[in-house]
């Protein structure tokens, strides 16, 4: 099933790149490394069963570089309890640290909220 963007935050915009009407309503899939498709799908496929978690995550910036990230995310749910989409946040741990080192160094805390569009659903 598809996720796209339905609100991203200014700090979010500023380590991507991007300007807002640039990302609301793209699929999430979009701006996520190819390297990393299938842990995004698996991932997506946890939420939809009501698993939290956090995970290395790389995104795609408008410029084409690679964003390291430790990505949390976890389901929203309607009224019926039903999922309707993911909640998450991002911490940039990219910032010229190697990898057993990243999280040491990381920046402020980063938002982006999606659901899955109405044609998954």
């Amino acid at each position: 099933a598809e996720a796209r963007i339905i609100y991203i935050n200014p700090r979010m915009l500023s380590m991507l790149g991007y300007e807002p009407d640039e990302l609301i309503g793209r699929l999430v899939p979009e701006i996520i490394a190819p390297e990393d498709q299938e842990l995004l799908r698996k991932k997506q496929q946890e939420r939809r069963q009501g698993i939290v978690d956090h995970y290395e995550l790389r995104y795609l910036s408008k410029s084409g570089a690679r964003i390291w990230t430790v990505t949390s995310v976890a389901p929203v749910k309607g009224p019926d309890g039903s999922y309707m989409g993911t909640i998450g946040m991002a911490l940039d741990i990219s910032t010229g640290c190697a990898p057993s080192s990243r999280s040491a160094k990381a920046k402020p805390a980063t938002e982006a909220w999606w659901r899955p569009s109405m044609k998954a659903c």
